[in-house]
């Protein structure tokens, strides 16, 4: 069948919107642009399942870049009655059918519709589920008695989140395993350890999993937590896992430590922390900083008028200056650091979390000195003087007296 009188538009959106709309959709593509569109060489869409309910996912292919956005079957109709004219050719796959639409140099519009012999399958599962190290469906005592999950090995729809951040939490511990010592007990610290999610499950991971022996310590400052976390670690039987009421700043260990944790330890919380592993020569450091205000009243500089001025803009940047400052000196420090997302930014901005082990490979070790340099370079063009830089110092001349 044809259609005459324009570009791909009313006629054949109104023929594409029954099939879209019957659920046997399977993938479409739209492709040689018309002259005047500049924006997208190509746009890929296909269906995808979220938790919110069956979506259309576009794929925008720019040449150089590509992005993607998720719309509800009605949003994705009315796009598509938008782009549909910028386009000279639109592929379409459905479960039984394949529909073709082309529009001809001289304006004509054919649609070309034809069965196919192959049965698609029609939706793509976008959320499927996961191999994760601590699975949903497998009962586990711990995220019961923590009220993540049910009786029966089920994760709490309202909890999966928190489910999803502890096994992403295993997973960086995972990755730097190798880094700690194999032939000892492991001495670990949860910094504002809070109600202790994470500390449970790092035990559960070394313990149960990797047959590890350990002394994990988790420290905060309330109370009623640290007395429910006890209680909670005795009734399951986590004898290597104990909890105190304390502050960063007042700790005193005697001893070096494995592995210092500070996952959403407040502003200059997480520099105390940093401070104490890197005075304590901990093997790994995993930090999520959080709250990060220091620098955002001590920054000045001219150059970045612009860049400053907005207030919300500034206060991004001046974490993200912190950070990296925190970074380097854990470099300057002999660390080998890295970053990584915590978890998914939908859930939460602050998901950046800082890793940093002792096995500083020898290449690097003789950039330390370069390290240093390009760190003042950044911290007096900002006018910034960072919590642990002072901290480091104070703690190195106490070591050498």
């Amino acid at each position: 069948m044809c259609y005459g009188g324009g570009m791909i538009t009313e006629d054949f959106i109104a023929a594409l919107k029954p099939r879209l709309e019957a659920g046997q959709f399977v993938a479409m593509t739209l492709s040689n642009p018309i002259k005047s569109y500049k924006e997208n060489k190509k746009i890929s869409i296909s269906p995808v399942q979220l938790k919110s309910g069956y979506h259309l996912q576009f794929g925008f292919d720019a040449g150089r870049q590509m992005r993607h956005q998720n719309l509800a079957l009605e949003a994705a109709i009315a796009s598509l009655s938008e782009l549909l004219p910028k386009f000279r050719q639109v592929n379409c796959r459905f479960v039984h059918e394949e529909l073709q639409a082309h529009l001809s140099p001289s304006g004509t519009v054919s649609v070309l519709s034809k069965n196919t012999k192959e049965v698609l399958q029609p939706v793509a599962e976008h959320n499927r589920s996961k191999h994760y190290v601590l699975p949903d469906g497998k009962s586990l005592d711990f995220l019961i008695a923590l009220g993540l999950m049910s009786p029966a090995g089920q994760v709490f729809k309202a909890r999966y989140d928190k489910f999803r951040q502890i096994n992403r939490f295993i997973e960086l511990v995972d990755n730097v395993l190798a880094k700690l010592p194999s032939d000892k007990t492991l001495k670990i610290i949860d910094f504002a350890c809070g109600k202790a999610y994470l500390t449970f499950a790092l035990y559960h991971y070394l313990v149960v999993i990797k047959a590890r022996s350990v002394e994990i310590l988790g420290l905060d400052l309330k109370q009623d937590l640290i007395e429910s976390s006890n209680n909670l670690a005795l009734q399951l039987g986590m004898s290597g896992l104990r909890f105190e009421t304390g502050d960063i700043a007042g700790y005193k260990n005697e001893g070096d430590v494995d592995m210092v944790l500070s996952l959403h330890a407040c502003d200059t919380a997480t520099d105390l922390a940093l401070a104490f592993a890197v005075t304590h020569r901990a093997k790994v450091i995993l930090s999520a900083p959080c709250c990060q205000h220091q620098l955002f009243g001590q920054i000045e500089a001219p150059s970045l008028k612009v860049l400053l001025k907005q207030g919300l803009i500034k206060e991004r940047f001046a974490a993200l200056a912190t950070d990296a400052l925190r970074c380097s000196l854990l470099e300057q420090a002999g660390y080998q650091v890295d970053t990584v997302e915590f978890v998914d930014p939908e859930h939460t901005p602050k998901n950046l979390l800082i890793r940093a082990s002792q096995n500083l490979p020898a290449a690097q070790q003789t950039g330390i000195l370069k390290v240093h340099a390009d760190y003042q370079t950044l911290r007096d063009s900002l006018g910034a003087r960072p919590l642990l830089e002072a901290l480091i110092v104070q703690d190195s001349s106490q070591a050498d007296q």
